[in-house]
């Protein structure tokens, strides 16, 4: 799922997902980050706050 959505993001923006800023998070939230980038246009920002959530993905806690 993370190379897919790593692939989506270059897609949308033009530019490589930011791996190395996200040094130290666990990979569910990398994985949740770079979706709702995706999801809703924004590109990557350290320290941004987002709601979207991918559900049944490894480490989902949501169950």
């Amino acid at each position: 799922m993370l190379e897919a959505l790593l692939m989506a993001y270059q897609q949308a923006f033009g530019e490589r997902f930011p791996l190395a800023k996200c040094e130290g998070m666990m990979e569910i939230d990398v994985i949740n980050t770079i979706y709702y980038c995706v999801q809703e246009g924004v590109p990557f920002e350290e320290g941004m706050h987002y709601d979207a959530r991918v559900t049944g993905s490894p480490g989902d806690k949501s169950k």
